[in-house]
């Protein structure tokens, strides 16, 4: 991070995607197309009215993911916020971590079936998931998803890092995200957990085992970030909500993290 006076300042908006109708059930979705659940409708009403209060309601353009549960969300934060009209780009650049044979997976599956420290090794993204193959239950789902979206064959993962995450999402960021920053326009990015993940670590330079540290924000706090001219950030992310919700999230985050460390200990 860098020191505010030392360049020009702007602003990126986030929002994370809400609960999917498989990750209501603590499944991994990555890039199977699943849809949002009621929960994830609802958290995406209640980010919408965070943006309203705070006073940051106003948009020029909005990036998310290919992936349904995405776009659903994204639609529902601007006709909420009055702002149908927008451009919204859709890029698999910005689809979820690639949960590789491990999607669909509870995390008492995977530590069942590879072991309590393997299974902690891959959610703090500390190695390759093991590649999802064509016998697999999800196999089908994402091919046809991503030949809607004409996704080169050879781009397509079968398994990601946060690492490898995050260098996917570079070039777009780069190439198309960045020009729109620097350009003044009010950008807010509607983006999935894992990939979220891989915005934290180009923006503050986190490395690996830093990322994997790092607890998110639920669906229902926005965050924005401050960045240079270099798109780096100038500080760690700001809470677009109120303090007693923010409290809230700080206190939780760490109960949520030991429940699911007591999951993988199938406890």
């Amino acid at each position: 991070m860098v020191e505010e006076e030392e360049a020009t300042k702007y602003r990126v908006f986030f929002v994370r995607t809400g609960q999917s109708d498989i990750s209501n059930s603590r499944h991994l979705s990555g890039w199977c197309d699943a849809f949002l659940s009621q929960q994830g409708i609802q958290e995406a009403h209640e980010a919408s009215q965070e943006l309203i209060n705070s006073g940051y309601n106003v948009f020029d353009v909005v990036f998310t993911s290919t992936l349904s549960r995405a776009r659903k969300f994204a639609q529902i934060l601007l006709r909420d916020l009055h702002l149908e009209s927008i451009t919204t780009y859709h890029s698999w650049r910005l689809n979820e971590r690639h949960h590789g044979w491990l999607t669909g997976f509870k995390s008492k599956d995977t530590a069942c079936k590879y072991g309590v420290e393997q299974s902690v090794h891959w959610y703090l993204s500390k190695g390759q998931i093991p590649k999802i193959t064509k016998n697999h239950e999800y196999y089908a789902n994402i091919a046809q998803t991503s030949k809607e979206y004409k996704i080169p064959e050879h781009r397509i993962p079968l398994s990601e890092t946060i690492e490898s995450c995050a260098k996917r999402i570079l070039p777009y960021w780069d190439s198309f995200i960045g020009p729109m920053i620097r350009a003044n326009k009010r950008v807010l990015i509607v983006v999935h957990e894992h990939a979220f993940r891989g915005f934290v670590k180009l923006l503050q330079n986190m490395n690996e085992r830093e990322i994997s540290l790092i607890r998110l924000p639920s669906a229902t706090i926005p965050i924005y970030y401050d960045v240079n001219e270099d798109l780096v950030a100038f500080n760690e992310m700001t809470f677009i909500c109120n303090n007693d919700k923010k409290q809230a999230w700080l206190a939780s985050r760490w109960e949520n993290r030991s429940r699911h460390i007591a999951e993988l200990n199938l406890t």
